[in-house]
């Protein structure tokens, strides 16, 4: 068990979170410079449509995002989109410019900006100002989330425990961030270290 000093609640580690439901997590984080990045680790094992992992809904059009439709993922990146074959399976995913696929590179050449952007970056489902509640909700496994400028590190997201509810531990600034949609996360199996 790890937590917090000052008398917080003991996180335990996890191996993945997966949302079988309406679940989403809000990271509150809001990228805003171009040479934002993020890489996720991911598991999905079903064909359906329209499930999001990432998401930067912003009035700034397809700024961001990967979305997993039938065996094809949707990549968004700076107003521009790739389509990327992509089977049910478990990938380490990397939006950025480049991206790729388990290390495997692709260019995505947006010519939008983040800078000026103010909304989050939220995991497993598309969510805006206008659907708070979220929409096409990922129904699969997140291990990790990282986030960057370049090449520093600004969020490492991590799955953890509090008795029998999931959330994601941000290892950079020590907060936690829970479901803000609804039903509940299943929970992976205990990291022991």
């Amino acid at each position: 068990m790890f937590g917090n000093s000052g008398g917080s609640p003991a996180y335990q580690k996890i191996e993945y979170l997966e949302n079988t439901s309406s679940c989403f997590i809000d990271t509150g984080f809001s990228p805003n410079q171009d040479n934002f990045r993020c890489v996720v680790k991911v598991e999905r094992n079903n064909y359906d449509i329209d499930r999001y992992i990432l998401n930067v809904n912003s009035s700034i059009s397809n700024l961001c995002s990967i979305v997993w439709r039938g065996g094809n993922s949707y990549w968004r990146y700076k107003g521009t989109s790739s389509t990327e074959s992509l089977a049910p399976g478990t990938y380490v995913l990397e939006l950025g410019n480049p991206s790729k696929i388990n290390g495997v590179e692709f260019r995505i050449n947006g010519n939008k900006s983040f800078i000026g952007n103010t909304e989050h970056l939220t995991l497993f489902a598309r969510v805006n100002s206008d659907n708070p509640s979220g929409t096409s909700f990922l129904v699969g496994k997140i291990y990790y989330v990282q986030m960057y400028y370049g090449d520093t590190l600004v969020m490492n997201l991590v799955p953890v425990r509090i008795d029998t509810t999931g959330y994601m531990y941000d290892t950079v600034s020590g907060q936690l961030f829970g479901n803000a949609g609804t039903g509940d996360f299943t929970l992976g199996p205990d990291i022991t270290e």
